[in-house]
C-alpha cells in the first residue's frame, strides 16, 4: 500500500512549495549492492536491504537517459526481481526504492546493462 502510494504521490506533485505534507523525501540509507543478471529478454535485479526485512521495494527501470518508471513492487525483506519480455538488443537501466512510508523514500544508483549489440537510442 505504501509503495502504491508512492506511486499517486510522484506521479501527483503540485509545483506548490508550501504544499510539504505530501511532497516525497528522502528518509533513511538506499538499497545497496544492485546487480544485473542479463539473460537477454529477461533481466534479474538483486540488491542489498539496509533495513534487514523492514521495508517495502519498488524496482524502477528504463532506456538509459529517459525517466526510470514502476516496473514491480515488492515487499519486505523481498532483494530481488525478475523483469521479462524485454528486447535483447536494447540497454536498459534499473534503480530500487525503499519505501519508508508513503511519502519517505531512498533510491539506489542506477545498475544498467551494457550489451554489445544494443543500438544507438
Amino acid at each position: 500500500m505504501a509503495v502504491a502510494a508512492l506511486v499517486f504521490v510522484l506521479a501527483n506533485r503540485t509545483s506548490d512549495p508550501a504544499d510539504t505534507g505530501n511532497v516525497p523525501t528522502l528518509a533513511g540509507p538506499p538499497p545497496s549492492d544492485v546487480e544485473l543478471s542479463d539473460k537477454g529478454t529477461t533481466i534479474g535485479v538483486t540488491w542489498s536491504d539496509p533495513t534487514d526485512g523492514t521495508v517495502s521495494f519498488m524496482v524502477i527501470m528504463g532506456r538509459p537517459g529517459l525517466e526510470l518508471k514502476p516496473a514491480g513492487t515488492l515487499g519486505p525483506g523481498k532483494t530481488s526481481f525478475e523483469m521479462s519480455g524485454l528486447n535483447a538488443n536494447l540497454n536498459y537501466c534499473f534503480a530500487v526504492v525503499a519505501v519508508y512510508t508513503g511519502n519517505k523514500f531512498a533510491t539506489s544508483p542506477q545498475a544498467c546493462t551494457s550489451r554489445a549489440s544494443a543500438t544507438p537510442r
